[in-house]
């Protein structure tokens, strides 16, 4: 009976290629963004609190996706319907911070009758009611909720929606 073998480089080659393949492979596994953990998403909820309560836009910014545009609902107060419905890209949102204009003073500065950071200093994390990936403050404050989404490991704003008087 006769055996094959294979030339002494070629097997060198093959095991030395298949290494390599081997690493590669865990190296793809371990580098992948990996998705972000459901206690992650209270953490980054806090982190949008903490940020409108201190007037913070860098903080609001950091929780936006830059490639995706997150929705602004704006309610009448004390109903169900939407006055206003508007996207905004990272830029825009960082373009409204900066010249402290739109969506600046509707976080920030409000008016004397309402001002959402006021809202979000009353209400603590521990006020809102999380439903999957979704905030909602109790029907009797009004209509105010946050909703997120997965993007590169890490949760990002996907829609903010709120009433005023």
């Amino acid at each position: 009976m006769h055996t094959r073998t294979a030339p002494a480089g070629r097997v060198a080659l093959g095991g030395g290629l298949g290494a390599i393949v081997v690493i590669v492979f865990l190296l793809v596994i371990l580098m992948a963004p990996r998705p972000a953990r459901a206690d992650d998403l209270d953490d980054a909820m806090a982190s949008y609190i903490h940020a409108i309560r201190e007037h913070d836009p860098y903080g609001v910014l950091r929780l936006l996706s830059t490639d995706r545009p997150w929705r602004f609902f704006s309610y009448r107060a004390g109903t169900s319907n939407v006055v206003t419905t508007t996207s905004f890209t990272y830029a825009e949102t960082q373009q409204e911070f900066l010249m402290k204009q739109g969506l600046y003073f509707a976080f920030f500065v409000g008016t004397d009758a309402y001002r959402y950071s006021d809202r979000m200093s009353h209400y603590p994390l521990s006020a809102w009611t999380r439903s999957m990936n979704s905030y909602r403050l109790p029907a009797y404050v009004g209509t105010s909720f946050v909703n997120w989404t997965q993007e590169d490991g890490r949760w990002v704003i996907q829609t903010i929606a709120d009433d005023s008087p």
